[in-house]
């Protein structure tokens, strides 16, 4: 149906035109196979719902019976007192965006700090780089005046200048 009708929903008006019935009158079955299928995933869902309620009162239950226990041993000040589900997943998820905001904030602070590092190590290296050109220059000026000179030396001696 899907590959003449060209998407996905299939529209059954004209059926209902070719019998001459309207919509609210005609009735699909669905398979028995996807039937049971459906009906075991829903048993199960419910089944798993079940029992997260019947923790959830357990446990609410423990902690009213605790917190009558403690208030006969503690002051009122200090009683467990009973949050609802709302409130608690909001507290909860407050303090995950807190939690990713530190995490990610330290990672940026590390990048930072490595970027920093690079920054110096190029500056150091460059410092280094033309530091050693400097007195590559300077050698090479003074071993270039050293020839010179014994040249100079020589070339007196030879027309006896000196």
């Amino acid at each position: 149906m899907i590959k003449f009708d060209c998407c996905e929903y299939t529209y059954f008006e004209d059926l209902a035109l070719d019998q001459n019935k309207t919509l609210d009158n005609l009735r699909i079955e669905i398979p028995s196979c996807f039937a049971e299928d459906r009906f075991k995933s829903i048993e199960q869902r419910n089944h798993i719902i079940r029992t997260i309620l019947s923790r959830l009162d357990e446990s609410k239950h423990v902690l009213s019976m605790k917190s009558s226990f403690d208030s006969f041993l503690t002051s009122k000040n200090d009683q467990i007192r009973i949050i609802p589900l709302a409130a608690v997943i909001h507290i909860l998820q407050a303090h995950e965006r807190a939690r990713q905001g530190r995490v990610h904030a330290y990672f940026m602070r590390q990048m930072k700090n490595e970027l920093k590092t690079k920054e110096m190590k190029s500056i150091s290296d460059n410092n280094l780089e033309d530091s050693c050109v400097i007195i590559q220059t300077i050698w090479r000026q003074q071993y270039a005046e050293k020839l010179f000179n014994r040249k100079k030396i020589e070339k007196a001696e030879l027309l006896n200048m000196v």
